[in-house]
C-alpha cells in the first residue's frame, strides 16, 4: 500500500475494453514512501479529487480492490484520506503492542515481511483463531502488502502446536508464490518482535533499533486482518477481537466495539467463577491490572478473570520500595535471571542481575547497567520464571525506563 496525493487524472482510451472510458489519477507518494517513483497512474473507482491525500494498491492488490483481476492494472486507489494530518489517523494500527500505524510501516526497503502467529502467552488463543477461521482472506492480504512493497518473500511465523491453524494456511499457500509458513517452538517470548525476527529470518535487531532496518517488516495477524476489511470493504477499524479466559463459565474470543467497557466484554463470557475477581489486561506474564471500566482500545487483546490473591496479581501491587529492599536483603547472586533474558542472549547489553546487584546497594559509580535498561522487552522472564527468590528484575527494570523517558 502506498500514501500519495492525487496530482492530475487521465481517462482511458485503448489498451482494453475493460478498461476504456475509466478514469485514472495521477498520484505522487508522500517523501518517505517515493523510493524510485515520482508518480503512479493509479485507476480511481471512489471518485478521488485533486488535492486528496488517497491509499493505493498495487499489483494484484490493485486489480482485487477494483474488482478487475484479469484487467491489466497496475495500480488503484482504494481508499481516500482527508488531508495530510489524517495519514496518522487512517485507522489501522498494531493491534498489540504498541499499536504503531499500519502506513508508516509500509515502505519499499523492505526485503522480508513477517507476520506474527507466535502468541506466545499463555491461555491466549486469539490470532490462532482468527487466522484459521480467515485464513485465505488474510493470506491474500498479506501477498497484496508483499507485492506493494516490494518484497521479496512473506513469511508466516506460527507455532508447531497450532495444527489446525496450520492446515487452514495449508489448504491455500500454493495460491500465493512468496508466502512460506515458517514453524516456530513453543518456547517464550516467541511472540517478541526481536525474537521472532531471528528465529524467522536469523537476524539480529541491534539494540533499540527497528525491524525495518534488518530489511524486515512485522505485521499482527489481526492487524492484517484489519488491512483487508479496509481494502475491500473500505471499512475503519472500529471493533476488536478480544478473549475472555481464567475465572469464568465460557472462556471465548469476542468481538467487541472499541470503546465498550471491560465489564461488557467480560459478561460475554458467562459467570465470573471467583469471589472477588481482578480484571488482568492481556497475557499473564506482561499484562496490566485494569478496571472494569476501562475502555476496550485497538490494542486490547485479552482479559483474565483472576482472584485477588492470585500470584501474578500480588506481584503487580507490590511497590518499587519493597522490591529493591527484598533485593538487597535476599538476591542469591545466581544471575539466573541474565542468564534466561531473551534479549541478553540475543546480543543485546540489557543484564538483569547487574542492574539489581546495582540498583539495590545504590550504586550509581558506572550508569550503564541503568542506561541500559532502555534495552528491555518487558518480557517478564526473570520475574516469572528464573528468579528462585521471586524478586521483581522486570518491574524495576520498568520503573527504570518510565524514569529515564522522563528525564
Amino acid at each position: 500500500m502506498i500514501v500519495g496525493k492525487v496530482v492530475g487524472s487521465v481517462v482511458s482510451t485503448r489498451k482494453s475494453d475493460k478498461l476504456i472510458g475509466q478514469k485514472f489519477m495521477i498520484v505522487e507518494p508522500v517523501h518517505h514512501m517515493k523510493a524510485d517513483l515520482s508518480q503512479i497512474v493509479a485507476i480511481d473507482i471512489i471518485g478521488a479529487g485533486i488535492g486528496e491525500y488517497v491509499l493505493v494498491a498495487q499489483g494484484s492488490a490493485a486489480r482485487i480492490g477494483c474488482g478487475e483481476e484479469t484487467a491489466p492494472i497496475d495500480a488503484a486507489i482504494v481508499g481516500i484520506i482527508d488531508d495530510g494530518a489524517g495519514l496518522e489517523d487512517s485507522g489501522v494500527v498494531g493491534a498489540g503492542g504498541a499499536g504503531f500505524p499500519t502506513y508508516a510501516k509500509l515502505t519499499d526497503k523492505a526485503d522480508t515481511i513477517l507476520m506474527n502467529c507466535a502468541e506466545c502467552e499463555p491461555l491466549l488463543k486469539l490470532h490462532r483463531q482468527l487466522l484459521e477461521k480467515h485464513a485465505y482472506e488474510i493470506m491474500k492480504t498479506f501477498h497484496m502488502v508483499m507485492e506493494t512493497v516490494g518484497a521479496s518473500q512473506a513469511i508466516i511465523g506460527i507455532k508447531k502446536s497450532y495444527v489446525q491453524t496450520i492446515k487452514a494456511l495449508q489448504q491455500h499457500i500454493e495460491e500465493f508464490p512468496g508466502l512460506k509458513i515458517h514453524l516456530l517452538d513453543e518456547v517464550y517470548p516467541m511472540g517478541d518482535e526481536v525474537v521472532l525476527i531471528y528465529e524467522a529470518t536469523g537476524r539480529v535487531c541491534r539494540p533499540g533499533g527497528l525491524p525495518i532496518e534488518q530489511g524486515v517488516i512485522v505485521f499482527n495477524v489481526e492487524t492484517i486482518y484489519n488491512v483487508y476489511q479496509a481494502v475491500t470493504s473500505q471499512n475503519p477499524v472500529t471493533e476488536k477481537y478480544v478473549s475472555v479466559v481464567a475465572e469464568v463459565g465460557h472462556p471465548v474470543t469476542v468481538k467487541v466495539p472499541l470503546g465498550c467497557t471491560l465489564d461488557e466484554v467480560v459478561a460475554q463470557a458467562g459467570e465470573i467463577t471467583t469471589k472477588d475477581p481482578v480484571y488482568f489486561v492481556g497475557g499473564p506474564m506482561m499484562g496490566r491490572i485494569g478496571n472494569g471500566s476501562d475502555p476496550v482500545t485497538k490494542t486490547t487483546n485479552a482479559v483474565l478473570v483472576l482472584p485477588r490473591d492470585h500470584q501474578i496479581v500480588m506481584k503487580k501491587q507490590r511497590t518499587s520500595a519493597i522490591d529493591l529492599k527484598r533485593a538487597a536483603s535476599i538476591c542469591c547472586q545466581c544471575n539466573t535471571c541474565t542468564d534466561l533474558c531473551p534479549r541478553h542472549n540475543l546480543g543485546h547489553p540489557i543484564d538483569p542481575a547487574r542492574f539489581m546487584r546495582a540498583a539495590s546497594a545504590g550504586d550509581f559509580r558506572d550508569l550503564n547497567p541503568y542506561i541500559d535498561s532502555a534495552f528491555c522487552s518487558s518480557c517478564g522472564v526473570c520475574e516469572m520464571y528464573a528468579c528462585p527468590q521471586s524478586l521483581a528484575p522486570r518491574s524495576l527494570l520498568a520503573d527504570m525506563k518510565g524514569g529515564l523517558r522522563k528525564a
